[in-house]
């Protein structure tokens, strides 16, 4: 269910990532206006991304949360 309702979150993650290495090519810069285009979308998608991330670290945190009691027995008091 997650990951169909964040289908287009996650799509954006890896073309954040795609971008994210792209920029890192020195070559990109030869050619200014696709670097400034790679730039802003860049800089489009980070909020976005990070969004997602902070989110996704939540969830994954609740999921842990809940997992622990089942884990951990504590001792019974008498």
């Amino acid at each position: 269910m997650t990951s169909d309702r964040f289908a287009s979150a996650h799509e954006m993650v890896r073309e954040y990532a795609e971008l994210e290495a792209k920029m890192a090519d020195p070559s990109i810069h030869e050619d200014q206006n696709n670097a400034r285009k790679l730039g802003r979308r860049y800089a489009q998608l980070g909020p976005v991304v990070a969004g997602f991330k902070a989110w996704k670290s939540a969830e994954d945190d609740l999921a842990a949360g809940k997992e622990l009691p089942q884990r951990v027995q504590l001792p019974q008091k008498n």
